[in-house]
């Protein structure tokens, strides 16, 4: 069926899953009022944090709202459990991306990049998608995991967001030089972007690294200087330029002033002495949407 011949579509969100490596997948996705756009759509793929899911991670960003006002889909996916028998939950029985860290991915068989690109497909033979204008974005976990994921999905996907994540493969390649946007928090106990020992809220330390290796990593990748073309300072957040690479990509850094381990902008879903505080000094969902507006592929 041509994307064309598909019907229109009821707005609100809707929960789908599908079989992929012999697991049932989950995932919510957000389709906008009729009107607000032509179609096809944009789409958005957000994937939440360890011990998150797709309506934790709805509520945290509301990027529901802003695919509702701007005319795009968004796509929330729910990574794998310790024991898929049981619901999700927080400590007990987390859902988490594989990213390479050693924390994340419950099920050493489990492939989350290829879930992603048969997500995408399955959307796609669904909804009038715009394949130029794909996006992908995370927190935490999600973040780290949607690096991995957009870098070898790099042919699919526009340009990647990565909030409050750390990129655990220095020898990360990809095909096409990717967009990406970043953003963390100056005060985040989860994330801190010097590196080091953290404690999991699952037990045991972490290593984790500085973001001086994602921003080198990066920078190789899209084939730009690894030093700032260009700094802003606005209220309370620094902005680092980068490049522009190969193909007019670019990397944009987002530090944030006394901002801990949440979203932005957004509606923290967890308790501040894990995550330390929140911020409304500047709107990590709407800041994300303008710089993937800016990208699509060629």
């Amino acid at each position: 069926m041509l994307a064309s011949d598909l019907p229109v579509p009821e707005p609100g969100a809707w929960r789908h899953a599908f079989m992929h490596g012999g697991i049932e997948r989950s995932y919510m996705l957000h389709v906008p009022p009729r009107g607000v756009s032509h179609e096809p759509w944009p789409l958005v793929v957000m994937c939440h944090g360890a011990g998150g899911s797709a309506a934790m991670s709805e509520t945290a960003t509301r990027w529901s709202r802003k695919g509702a006002e701007c005319g795009f889909l968004v796509a929330y996916p729910d990574a794998t459990r310790p024991d898929a028998t049981r619901p999700p939950t927080f400590l007990r029985n987390p859902q988490m991306w594989r990213t390479g860290s050693g924390a994340g991915g419950m099920r050493d068989q489990v492939d989350d990049v290829a879930f992603i690109d048969a997500l995408l497909d399955e959307i796609a033979a669904g909804y009038k998608v715009d394949l130029r204008r794909v996006y992908l974005c995370g927190f935490s976990n999600g973040a780290s995991f949607a690096l991995v994921a957009a870098a070898q999905l790099s042919k699919r996907i526009a340009a990647v967001a990565a909030v409050a994540g750390k990129l655990w493969h220095a020898d990360l390649e990809m095909e096409r030089a990717l967009p990406l946007l970043y953003m963390t928090g100056e005060a985040d106990p989860l994330n801190p972007i010097a590196g080091g020992p953290v404690d999991s809220p699952w037990g045991g330390a972490i290593e984790h690294p500085p973001l001086s290796i994602l921003i080198d990593t990066w920078a190789r990748l899209i084939g730009c200087e690894s030093k700032a073309a260009r700094r802003d300072a606005v209220e309370g957040v620094t902005i680092e330029h980068y490049g522009p690479g190969l193909g007019e990509s670019e990397m944009v850094v987002y530090t944030v002033r006394g901002c801990g381990h949440v979203w932005p902008g957004g509606e923290n879903v967890l308790a501040e002495r894990i995550t330390g505080p929140g911020t409304e000094v500047i709107d990590a969902t709407g800041v994300i949407w303008d710089f993937f507006a800016g990208h699509r592929l060629p």
